[in-house]
């Protein structure tokens, strides 16, 4: 409920611009994600700014353009099936639509750099010289988390071993009428091709009020020189006859970080949510999804504890890591291929259409209790 956070909250946010200002970065959300929102009544806002894809079509990178793959079935089936869409949008317009129902008083350019505590109370310091004591603190500071390392420190060693599987993620968002991926963006359907050790994805976002119609293309690559472009890392593909064409773009490019998942996410006074508590990868689409089951889970458990709701968030929290990480590593290294949100093989497995239950523990509600 809205009402979660106490009265006296208030919330610091490293970024210097309002939700929703100029990060329009795409999101896919599952029906895990889509019905707490609509639990909160935003059904309606969030359709406005939403896209509801009606498949998923699945390519071999390395076979020439046209020859699908798979198609695996969203749409109304798939809202039947778990009371609740599948939807695509921009990651700025739904913070912004949080941030419009959320009474809490923000505080933008606040960037906390250490904690400390007394029995009582702990202290948030800032860049800026600023602090602020409370009761309590919730952190959702991301994989790099300031809150993670104050607790535990031996995560963070100042010089970290060099990993052994390095991933890097490129974003690019096409608009207007120029690019060469028009069908896409007029299409009502995710567009996924995958290949050895990578993949590319690309699906197309709404026009609101804000932004015009768009596509936002996203390609992972497995071991990359870290100044890589993603036209030289999938030039050997004969899927993308168009990819040359988009070099000069503005690409954003970022590393895939990963960190184990915490045993608990509360540690006396502090609560760790989202990526700060369980980093996880872009290979099931859930990123956004699971820091919104965490922010409803932290909401009812400060509105009315209860053991059994918060361990049956934890095990899906665990579930949906674990997953990831067997996608990461032992696919990952044994196949060496990434697919997103799914592999080829776990595709075909769930095509029928979509009724197997493979990822019923994830879209489906959770049990009452």
């Amino acid at each position: 409920a809205w009402g979660g956070l106490p009265p006296k909250s208030k919330a610091f946010a490293k970024s210097g611009e309002p939700a929703g200002g100029a990060r329009g970065a795409g999101l896919q959300l599952a029906p895990n994600a889509t019905r707490i929102l609509h639990a909160l009544g935003l059904a309606e806002e969030l359709a406005a700014i939403s896209l509801a894809p009606h498949a998923i079509e699945i390519r071999d990178g390395m076979r020439p353009p046209g020859a699908r793959n798979l198609t695996l079935p969203l749409g109304a089936d798939l809202a039947q099936r778990y009371g609740a869409p599948y939807l695509l949008c921009r990651r700025g317009e739904l913070l912004a639509l949080l941030r419009a129902h959320l009474h809490t008083p923000t505080e933008h350019s606040r960037e906390v750099t250490h904690i400390t505590q007394t029995p009582a109370h702990i202290t948030a310091h800032c860049a800026d010289g600023s602090a602020a004591t409370a009761s309590h603190l919730i952190a959702a500071d991301g994989v790099r988390s300031r809150i993670r390392a104050h607790l535990f420190p031996s995560e963070f060693p100042s010089e970290p071993p060099a990993p052994q599987q390095t991933w890097t993620i490129w974003r690019l968002q096409l608009t207007g009428e120029s690019h060469p991926l028009q069908s896409i963006a007029a299409s009502n359907a995710i567009q996924l091709w995958g290949g050895v050790g990578s993949h590319m994805v690309a699906y197309p976002l709404p026009e609101t009020p804000r932004h015009p119609r768009a596509v936002n293309l996203v390609a992972v690559a497995e071991d990359t020189h870290p100044d890589a472009h993603p036209t030289d890392a999938f030039a050997h593909w004969k899927a993308l006859p168009w990819l040359p064409a988009l070099r000069a773009h503005p690409w954003k490019r970022y590393r895939i970080e990963t960190r184990a998942p915490l045993p608990a996410c509360r540690h006396a006074r502090i609560t760790l949510i989202g990526d700060a508590a369980h980093p996880l990868p872009p290979f099931l689409a859930q990123g956004a999804g699971m820091a919104i089951e965490d922010a409803a889970a932290l909401a009812h458990d400060l509105s009315a504890p209860d053991a059994p709701h918060r361990r049956a968030h934890i095990e899906r929290l665990r579930r949906a890591v674990l997953a990831q990480a067997d996608w990461l590593h032992r696919r990952g290294l044994r196949s060496r291929l990434a697919w997103h949100p799914l592999s080829l093989r776990l595709a075909a497995a769930l095509a029928r259409p979509l009724r197997d239950t493979r990822l019923a523990w994830l879209y489906a509600a959770p049990p009452p209790h």
